[in-house]
């Protein structure tokens, strides 16, 4: 097909900084931080992202769009004569009876690490301790990363790592998750603590001198509670997430077989992806993580950098982190643009020569595996083949792939994700609408920077939007992981 660009489409790498935020990228411009947590304030809508960042307290970062960040504020400050010395981690905030409640990590004067509450009328502060003469929770051992959760009967829940630098167990230094439930003023406790992980499976490297169950935070969903981890040290490439299930908010938890979810693994340039929270997109339709990764990979250390990425629950209750990444994606949906879900897609359709390769059988195994392009889950790892959508063609040309809407929609924008394969096979892929076509380029796909193809084109009303896809070898498949089709809204 002859080159053109009819629907003046635009690299979300060329795309102005003043013009509309249609995509983001990893790795944010934050960093020198670890920890991220991420709160909206619920008068203004502005997020704040407050991080392990200061030695004497905490910064904050605030965004209306969860792209573009102000810069950073005093959100904490240690006051005069407090109980508190150094060591300022990992803040979590809950807002509760129209109020912000930050929780954080700090070193006593003994040099024992406990964890205090600080409040504040805003998400961005400043806040103020609610004890400043002591630690609100000191349970007589080192305790870190505590984090709140509020079920749907109001009762409140605090977990926390009962942290390595004191809990030695047979000679090894430990740290294991514990939970506990809170009274209603969340400054004390209902109950006794119970414990609720260890590291004990294998990529959480047991049988080390230092182990790790750390930065543990938890959500509901479908009446079942994921509570989800750290594990291995900060500093090592290995830093990875995973979670366990449970029925009830204090366990017994299981850990998940497919462990971890959020991890580097072998990726090119990314190491240490850990110590995650979560947010909702500004117009709360989406699930994101926020998480830190080391800011220079060759050189792991505390010096972390801001990483965001969608998450989901599939069907039959798995949870699934979309990441770690560094390609353009679609940004967090707001009032001005959404991406379409898979529900908005009526129909999927091959050119003739085309099938959908499928490991099942029947008449519509084809249209079920072209469905997995927008079932929100990505191909990151290339232990991920079951995310790979791959489409062989029986005759030589292009493959199109036709894509109808349930209705016509303000189409703005694209965002192709390539394949857990290091080779997808694309040479090249075009874009048509209402019969203006515009060439996008090659999905290259071969490392963390290059996993997607995206851009934005001129505003066009429309229900069905044909790729065009060209082959670097027709005798084989072509390989695609998701497809995120974005609108623009006002």
């Amino acid at each position: 097909m002859e080159a053109n660009n009819e629907l003046n489409f635009v690299l979300a790498k060329d795309i102005s900084k003043d013009d509309e935020t249609f995509f983001y990228s990893n790795p944010s411009r934050i960093n020198g931080i670890g920890d991220p947590f991420i709160i909206r304030d619920h008068k203004t809508g502005v997020y704040t992202v407050i991080a392990t960042s200061a030695s004497i307290g905490f910064y904050g970062w605030d965004s209306e769009d969860l792209v573009n960040w102000g810069s950073k504020h005093w959100v904490y400050q240690r006051p005069e004569n407090t109980w508190s010395t150094d060591s300022y981690w990992a803040p979590e905030v809950v807002f509760y009876n129209d109020a912000y409640y930050m929780f954080y990590t700090a070193r006593d004067k003994s040099g024992r690490l406990l964890i205090s509450v600080a409040k504040s009328d805003s998400a961005a502060g400043p806040y103020e301790d609610v004890s400043p003469e002591k630690p609100v929770f000191d349970f007589g051992y080192a305790i870190i990363d505590a984090s709140v959760f509020v079920d749907d009967d109001g009762r409140a829940y605090l977990y926390y790592a009962k942290d390595c630098s004191e809990n030695v167990i047979n000679g090894q230094h430990v740290s294991e998750v514990y939970g506990v439930e809170l009274n209603e003023d969340l400054l004390s406790i209902k109950s006794e603590p119970v414990l609720l992980t260890r590291p004990d499976s294998r990529w959480e490297n047991p049988q080390g001198d230092w182990a790790w169950n750390e930065g543990p935070i938890v959500q509901k969903h479908n009446n079942e509670y994921y509570l989800a981890y750290s594990a291995n040290m900060f500093e090592s490439p290995a830093y990875s997430v995973g979670y366990a299930k449970s029925a009830n908010p204090l366990g017994p938890y299981e850990k998940a077989q497919e462990n971890p979810i959020l991890a580097t693994k072998q990726l090119e340039g990314i190491s240490g992806s850990g110590h995650h929270s979560y947010f909702n997109s500004p117009d709360g339709t989406e699930l994101f993580t926020a998480y830190h990764t080391h800011t220079v990979p060759q050189k792991p250390s505390g010096n972390r950098q801001l990483a965001i990425d969608r998450a989901l629950y599939t069907e039959d209750g798995k949870f699934v982190v979309n990441g770690p990444t560094e390609s353009y994606l679609p940004a967090p949906a707001n009032d001005k643009q959404r991406v379409l879900l898979g529900s908005e897609i009526s129909d999927i359709q091959l050119s003739e020569a085309a099938t959908a390769l499928s490991e099942a059988s029947g008449d519509d195994a084809s249209s079920l595996e072209l469905a997995k392009l927008f079932d929100g889950i990505l191909s990151i790892h290339p232990d991920q083949k079951v995310n790979d959508v791959n489409i062989q063609t029986e005759a030589d040309g292009n493959i199109e792939i036709k894509i109808t809407l349930q209705e016509e929609h303000n189409l703005a924008a694209i965002c192709l994700v390539s394949s857990s394969q290091k080779d997808n096979n694309i040479a090249n892929i075009s874009l048509k609408i209402n019969d203006k076509v515009s060439n996008l380029g090659e999905l290259e796909g071969t490392n963390p920077r290059n996993h997607t193809l995206a851009g934005k084109f001129d505003p066009i009303t429309s229900n069905e939007i044909v790729l065009i896809i060209e082959p670097k070898d027709a005798s084989s498949p072509i390989s695609l992981s998701e497809i995120y089709i974005s609108e623009k809204l006002n």
